[in-house]
């Protein structure tokens, strides 16, 4: 545990957000363990195996926060605290026993954690309620999710990124059952 001891004086930067007080919580089973973090962190503090390189200042910290959430949540589960390498796809290898999804986007990360032998897999996404990306629906979304969106009206919600957020959530419980 003494690499999560290392990297308590990082978190702090963060509002930390767990249990019944993480919105996360309130859309996966009870027997999930969910951490978020409200703020921004920093790029250290992580193993070895962890650190993204190759990336932005601002997406390193996204990353590294979002892995100090899921050693919190490993934490509240009574598990060793272990490394979370990156697998060859980018995503996060879980220690043996677990299952988990992490996300993070500026200002927020968070992870949602449980066991093996009681789920398959978890996946989470959090967006920005902003506007995708000019030609990125035509990447993701089928010509009757498109007409479906173009109907929507409610105001304040961005339809699209809404639907990227769900479509990225079941690929991130997807993948690591079936790797593609």
């Amino acid at each position: 545990m003494t690499q999560v001891t290392g990297m308590a004086p990082q978190i702090r930067s963060a509002q930390i957000r767990e249990g019944r007080d993480c919105q996360l919580a309130r859309l996966v089973p009870p027997d999930v363990i969910c951490v978020e973090a409200i703020g921004e962190g920093d790029d250290a503090g992580l193993g070895p195996a962890e650190v993204l390189t190759g990336a932005t200042p601002r997406r390193r910290r996204e990353f590294a926060l979002g892995r100090r959430c899921a050693h919190l949540a490993m934490m509240r589960l009574g598990r060793i605290d272990m490394p979370i390498p990156m697998g060859t796809s980018r995503e996060p290898i879980w220690p043996a026993g677990l299952v988990g999804s992490i996300t993070h986007c500026e200002g927020y990360c968070a992870a949602a954690i449980g066991m093996r032998d009681r789920l398959v897999a978890i996946g989470i996404d959090a967006e920005p309620n902003d506007a995708l990306p000019s030609g990125l629906l035509d990447l993701i979304a089928r010509d009757e999710e498109q007409s479906w969106l173009r109907e929507q009206r409610h105001a304040g919600i961005r339809w699209d990124r809404l639907l990227f957020s769900a479509k990225e959530s079941i690929y991130k419980a997807w993948f690591p059952v079936a790797r593609r």
